[in-house]
């Protein structure tokens, strides 16, 4: 058939045209209403030459106007383009070899312009996003297969602005953050790889449980994190930092000292004992800004790292008594303070700056997951007896307040946490 249609086009110079069923999943005709009207003729793609330096593509060393057609194996028709003077202008169209269209776009001197939409090969509406030469602006969304919301994503000119979120099939939230003049803020990605999954905690937790916890970190932690240089950005980019005041850590943009900060969400009150066998309140914490995270003495995969990153914002503060570390222990009952002593020791902690502590484990589990949101697994309730451990650092200013979530393995997000921190120090 394909040899026919060249045939016919070489020696007879005629128009063709050829209907495709694009069953009932593709766009209204409006979006055919912004194709040119322009010459019908139809080619084989593969008798077109494509000219790199003007970005023209050619038929017979003429700029060629009309379609281009491409074949599947099976002789159904896979592509559909539209040309003017050699450039891609108007309608492009793409099928699956049983007949099912899977792209529709439309463009204007080789740009996508205009809507762009995809199918799943069931019919179902894939994606749609919108371009402007060549640019994707506005929203952008994309479903499952099932017609489930998946993703939806806020764009200016190709880069994220604004609100992006993305859902898991059952649709439970995954994905939560905003961004704002080039930077991130909230919650970029919402499950750790170090996630438990339906771990039993055995009551003699001095000696099974602790086993048990080593072997399954052992077994499901052995992803090894490249060593990235990063440079410390020199603004965070925008006049003050964004407000935290739940799981999905969504940025919430109020104005520092005023009235609807003062009634948002605080840190309460805590009672644990430091490295030191000293007590730990939020008084220690009084008028500081202070960074906090999630460990045990004893993990193998993310904790050694973590606290690496930690080390380093201790070095770059470490003359600075606004700013203080916070590091809790989530095995409190072998995490003592003879072991916490010893740890802040190989790891050159530096007393009453950097803070590891202990204490009771419900009062640990319940700050971390219903006040610093820490855990994020969204859509998962967790108990006591669902171990608690995340890679993410959070921001506290003075006030109390959560101003920031980063990943702790990440040299990128620890260098912009370092800058956040100047930031907020000129904010207080």
């Amino acid at each position: 058939m394909k040899v026919l249609v060249y045939l016919i086009l070489l020696l007879l110079g005629c128009s063709c045209t050829k209907t495709i069923d694009t069953k009932s999943n593709s766009l209204n005709e409006s979006a055919s209403e912004l194709a040119l009207v322009i010459d019908t003729t139809e080619v084989l793609k593969e008798d077109l030459v494509l000219n790199q330096n003007e970005g023209k593509w050619y038929y017979n060393n003429v700029p060629y106007s009309g379609y281009s057609l491409k074949f599947h194996s099976n002789d159904t028709l896979g592509e559909k383009l539209q040309f003017q003077n050699g450039k891609r202008t108007g309608i492009a169209r793409k099928w699956s070899a049983n007949g099912v269209l899977r792209i529709e776009s439309f463009y204007k001197q080789n740009k996508l312009d205009s809507t762009y939409t995809t199918w799943w090969e069931n019919g179902v509406l894939a994606s749609q996003s919108y371009y402007e030469q060549g640019e994707k602006q506005g929203v952008e969304k994309e479903w499952y297969p099932t017609g489930q919301l998946a993703k939806k994503r806020q764009l200016l000119d190709g880069n994220e602005d604004g609100l992006q979120q993305a859902w898991l099939q059952n649709g439970t939230l995954y994905v939560n953050y905003e961004a704002k003049n080039g930077r991130i803020f909230g919650m970029r990605r919402a499950n750790s790889c170090y996630r438990l999954e339906n771990e039993q905690i055995i009551k003699d937790e001095k000696y099974n449980f602790l086993i048990g916890i080593i072997l399954l970190l052992v077994l499901s932690c052995k992803t090894e994190t490249k060593q990235e240089k990063t440079e410390v950005a020199e603004t965070s980019r925008v006049a003050y930092l964004p407000y935290y005041d739940d799981e999905s850590f969504t940025p919430r943009w109020i104005t520092p000292n005023s009235a609807d900060e003062k009634a948002f969400h605080k840190i309460p009150d805590f009672n644990f004992v430091n490295q030191l066998g000293e007590p730990v309140t939020q008084q220690t914490f009084e008028g500081k800004i202070y960074v906090t995270d999630f460990f045990f003495t004893i993990c193998p995969g993310i904790c050694p790292q973590m606290t690496d990153n930690m080390f380093k914002i201790q070095e770059e503060f470490k003359n600075d008594e606004d700013v203080l570390l916070l590091s809790h222990s989530v095995m409190p009952s072998t995490d003592t303070v003879e072991v916490l002593k010893e740890y802040a020791e190989t790891n050159s902690v530096i007393d009453n700056k950097w803070h590891l502590v202990t204490g009771d484990k419900n009062e640990i589990y319940s700050l971390g997951r219903d006040q610093y949101f820490v855990e994020n697994d969204l859509g998962e309730p967790k108990s006591i007896d669902d171990f608690l451990h995340t890679e993410n650092f959070l921001l506290i200013d003075k006030n109390k307040h959560i101003r920031g979530i980063y990943n702790g393995l990440n040299s990128a997000s620890i260098a912009q946490l370092i800058t956040d921190i100047k930031t907020l120090k000129k904010e207080n």
